[in-house]
């Protein structure tokens, strides 16, 4: 029935019954939906099989791959060193490279 519906649809990947649980459960977990509650729809007795859908995929891999901005060092001691307000800014007196 599953392969007859995907094939109508015109879908290249093939479509089990396994891919839709798969589908169904990552899409409640990116969705939100507490672990606990996705492992009970699934009938899962223990939870660690269910955190199995919590594991990052390429797509999310895709944004954490790229490199962090770059930030002059002063900037950088800046931001981890900030001046107290009406204390004046040791910003002013250093100067770049």
């Amino acid at each position: 029935m599953i392969t007859g519906i995907a094939a109508r649809a015109d879908l290249d990947e093939e479509i089990t019954a396994h891919v839709l649980r798969h589908t169904f459960a990552t899409t409640l977990v990116r969705g939100g939906t507490d672990l606990v509650i996705v492992a009970e729809l699934l009938g899962h007795a223990r939870l660690e099989t269910t955190r199995g859908y919590t594991r990052p995929g390429a797509e999310d891999r895709r944004p954490s791959a790229r490199p962090a901005p770059r930030r002059s060092v002063v900037d950088t001691v800046a931001a981890c060193f900030p001046m107290s307000q009406g204390s004046g800014s040791w910003r002013s007196s250093v100067s770049p490279p």
